[in-house]
């Protein structure tokens, strides 16, 4: 799949309504705060990031919700897709396996699932489905 047909594919996803932008970012710290916690307690947490990366992925995921809740607020897919490429390209350099997205990605969908409106969810639930669904992709092109 190339860049322009996954930047197509996410021109499909729906920008959210404010409220429930705003509802993410109200309960933003609080999903921070339980995807840190599951994360930190993983049994696999070193095979997903890596030796000493503990501080690393906190900033990821801190960094990871703030910049999805811009795009909540802007959604531009190409901006999207070029982040992703370069995290793609960056974390796996720092010891990161592949698999952490997908783990970490879950974790917050159930997050939010847990924190948000059903309403809200169901607006944000597409922009990680397309995260975990083309992740394959993104590893192909970022490497190339």
């Amino acid at each position: 799949m190339t860049k322009e047909e996954l930047i197509t594919i996410a021109g499909q996803l729906k920008q959210p309504k404010e409220s429930t932008q705003k509802e993410f970012e109200e309960k933003l710290d609080v999903i921070l705060s339980e995807v840190n916690k599951k994360m930190l307690s993983r049994i696999d947490l070193i095979m997903l990031i890596g030796e000493n990366n503990e501080a690393m992925m906190l900033d990821n995921h801190r960094n990871q919700l703030r910049f999805m809740n811009s795009m909540f607020m802007c959604f531009n897919p190409e901006i999207l897709l070029e982040t992703v490429l370069w995290l793609f390209r960056a974390y796996p350099n720092h010891g990161f396996n592949l698999t952490y997205w997908p783990a970490m990605l879950n974790v917050v969908l159930d997050e939010i699932e847990k924190e948000l409106s059903n309403d809200a969810f169901n607006q944000l639930k597409p922009f990680y489905t397309w995260l975990l669904i083309y992740q394959p992709f993104f590893s192909k092109l970022a490497n190339q």
